[in-house]
């Protein structure tokens, strides 16, 4: 999502513009992002990408933009840790995301679950919601839903049916609420 809103090459090379910590949960862990000499760095510009990490990593980030000559940066830092997994969805998210992740077609490093998967932390409430975001280049089809319902419903307890919420030009959401089973 950086390198299209930076406008980059196809071939540029994440390494050569952004370098991300090994452990992002750390507090003062630093996003380092080298911005291309194009990059006026208007308010919206940086409100967009500001948006972009605040919403695909997990934690809170405070930006600093350093725009001067010699190579202009952004730079993220951590302010609090990233949150710790909570009751079902630490049962059974790790096992239901890199499935998901790869259907979606999801990168394996960049892509982090708490971005993508909210499983509530009790799968026993009536009321339980199963939040997927779909990204901008998932189709979602007829057969891809059904696909991840059915898959949701062997990976998780319980009888969940799904519905697609899209959100303007944002990625759709899949809430899956607990199916009641018909009464005799």
């Amino acid at each position: 999502m950086l390198k299209a809103a930076l406008h980059l090459a196809p071939e540029a090379q994440k390494e050569e513009w952004l370098t991300i910590p090994d452990r992002l949960e750390d507090e003062g862990a630093q996003v380092i992002l080298a911005l291309p000499e194009h990059f006026l760095g208007s308010p919206r510009e940086r409100q967009g990408l500001d948006e972009i990490v605040n919403t695909r990593l997990p934690g809170d980030w405070v930006s600093e933009w350093r725009l001067m000559a010699g190579g202009h940066r952004a730079v993220w830092t951590a302010r609090r840790a990233a949150r710790e997994l909570v009751g079902d969805e630490a049962t059974y998210g790790p096992a239901l995301w890199p499935i998901l992740r790869d259907r979606l077609g999801l990168d394996e490093e960049a892509d982090l679950m708490e971005d993508w998967l909210t499983i509530p932390a009790d799968l026993s409430d009536r009321e339980s919601i199963v939040r997927l975001v779909l990204p901008l280049h998932f189709v979602g089809g007829e057969l891809d839903r059904t696909d991840l319902t059915t898959l949701i419903n062997l990976k998780l307890p319980g009888d969940w049916g799904g519905e697609v919420e899209h959100q303007g030009r944002a990625a759709g959401r899949r809430p899956l609420g607990r199916v009641d089973p018909p009464t005799p």
